[in-house]
């Protein structure tokens, strides 16, 4: 991991992220030495964001995203959030802080019907700035 510091309304790639925070260059819940390194997500997929993000079941058996959303749970440091301004570009929103973790079925059942895609964890965040 780098010492660049992230600058608020900017846009940096994947890789520019991991490069600054660590993880991979992929996931929406990038870890890297048993803790995630930040969250980002899409308004198309999460209009509530970046104060819910809301994350859909596991795409393949062998996904770590339960994995993932449980490191969430017991991590209380802000993390950089950023939001998919277009194409390899992301826009950086600030460090948020995990408030909850749910992945009841009515709640899931109520996010599932916001954004029109099945939901199994709802993740809420609150800005720590």
């Amino acid at each position: 991991m780098g010492s660049a510091v992230p600058r608020v309304g900017q846009l940096y790639s994947c890789a520019e992220q991991s490069r600054m925070h660590g993880g991979d260059l992929r996931s929406t819940l990038p870890d890297c030495e048993g803790r995630v390194t930040l969250i980002r997500f899409r308004l198309d997929r999460n209009p509530d964001g970046p104060q819910i993000i809301d994350h859909g079941p596991p795409k393949s058996q062998g996904s770590r995203t339960p994995e993932r959303v449980e490191m969430l749970r017991h991590q209380s440091e802000p993390l950089p959030v950023y939001r998919h301004a277009w194409g390899g570009a992301w826009e950086y929103l600030d460090r948020y802080r995990v408030q909850d973790v749910a992945d009841g079925a009515r709640e899931a059942a109520e996010r599932s019907k916001i954004r029109g895609r099945p939901t199994r964890y709802v993740i809420r965040l609150e800005e720590a700035s």
